[in-house]
């Protein structure tokens, strides 16, 4: 109740030196709280757009090397790069999908590999929730003779 009653009294301050001291206090605390939360939004759009970056270049690398496995449509020809993606920290499932749309080989945390609602031309985000990212690349082959 004390600090209540000071605060009335600094706002109702007459005097010139009291009031600008007040505005210029007021001025500096917005102007910091403002400045604040701008730092942080840009900071975090940042890291966020570096993971993503990251995020997608993995997905290209694993997408180079599920061509063969889904040339001969044989699973096991893809265990080797699933288990190496698997071993990234952030990385909790994958799924490599037949033209069918049927699922070659599906590894990783119950309910995070989702069958595929659109086939992609290029590597990209197809769904975020909060918790996840959820990537996609298309994987071509182009026989050269």
């Amino acid at each position: 109740m004390n600090l209540l009653v000071k605060l009335k009294q600094l706002i109702t301050v007459q005097n010139f030196k009291g009031q600008l001291v007040l505005a210029i206090t007021f001025a500096i605390v917005v102007a910091s709280v403002l400045s604040t939360l701008v730092i942080t939004k840009l900071s975090s759009q940042a890291i966020s757009e570096n993971l993503l970056e990251r995020a997608l270049r993995v997905t290209e690398i694993f997408a180079e090397q599920a061509v063969l496995g889904l040339l001969v449509d044989d699973a096991s020809n893809l265990e080797g790069a699933v288990e190496t993606i698997l071993q990234f920290p952030d990385v909790v499932a994958v799924g490599v999908y037949n033209i069918d749309k049927n699922p070659l080989l599906e590894r990783g945390a119950e309910g995070k590999v989702i069958t595929p609602e659109r086939w992609v031309q290029e590597t990209e985000l197809v769904r975020q929730t909060e918790g996840a990212w959820y990537l996609a690349a298309p994987v071509f082959y182009i026989q050269e003779s």
